[in-house]
């Protein structure tokens, strides 16, 4: 998510799938039952973590402010650029990057 934020890489499926719901609504036609197994709650999460990204995103100079104001967002967005900074750091010492480690 954050890759996609910062750098234009490639939107990620569960935030393409949110993004769709919330333009033209539900993909399937039908209700939210009708949705792929574990896809609304994926796609609950990208939403969020990348509201919370980009608001941080777009609040330079602005952060403290901006993390007094939403400390849950900035929770999350702390543990995000830890996230990018361990997987930066194993990548660049030639370590396999997986969620896991």
């Amino acid at each position: 998510m954050v890759e996609y934020v910062d750098e234009d890489a490639p939107l990620p499926p569960a935030l393409s799938w949110a993004f769709k719901v919330r333009k033209w609504g539900n993909p399937t036609g039908g209700g939210w039952y009708d949705w792929p197994a574990g896809m609304m709650r994926a796609a609950q999460y990208a939403e969020y973590v990348h509201r919370a990204y980009s608001g941080y995103r777009t609040s330079p100079g602005k952060t403290v402010e901006w993390t007094k104001q939403y400390p849950d967002a900035w929770k999350l967005v702390s543990y995000l650029l830890e996230e990018r900074m361990r997987r930066r750091k194993a990548k660049k010492h030639g370590d396999t990057v997986t969620s896991d480690n």
